[in-house]
């Protein structure tokens, strides 16, 4: 089952497209063709994932090679809930509230 969640990337900029959760992974999607071309399909896979962090408007996902994709997302609790019943484990001092 796949869901889908409007989100910003920020990243040189805040970057408007959506991700595509799925039982693999996460996919981020941009239409805006000046960006890099990795960031224009950015494939995350739940098994190369450390965890998230979730701010107040940013929900920043960590992954295990040391990089780091902050996104502004729209509907942020559905898209934790996901990540939640798919082991990815959330990181930042307030770990223990969803």
């Amino acid at each position: 089952m796949k869901n889908v969640y409007m989100v910003s990337l920020c990243r040189q900029g805040v970057l408007g497209g959506w991700i595509i959760a799925d039982e693999a992974g996460l996919t981020y999607r941009t239409g805006k063709t000046t960006v890099d071309r990795r960031f224009r399909n950015l494939n995350m896979p739940y098994r190369d994932m450390a965890g998230y962090e979730k701010g107040r408007w940013i929900l920043s996902l960590h992954m295990k090679n040391g990089e780091t994709f902050p996104f502004l997302v729209f509907a942020g609790k559905r898209l934790i809930e996901h990540l939640h019943r798919c082991g990815v484990p959330r990181l930042d001092k307030h770990a223990s509230e969803a």
